[in-house]
């Protein structure tokens, strides 16, 4: 569960670079 949150915060973070 740790690991999916993690996940979903770098996803979160690669997409707010993106933009």
């Amino acid at each position: 569960m740790v690991y999916d949150i993690k996940a979903k915060s770098i996803k979160d973070f690669i997409l707010f670079l993106l933009l």
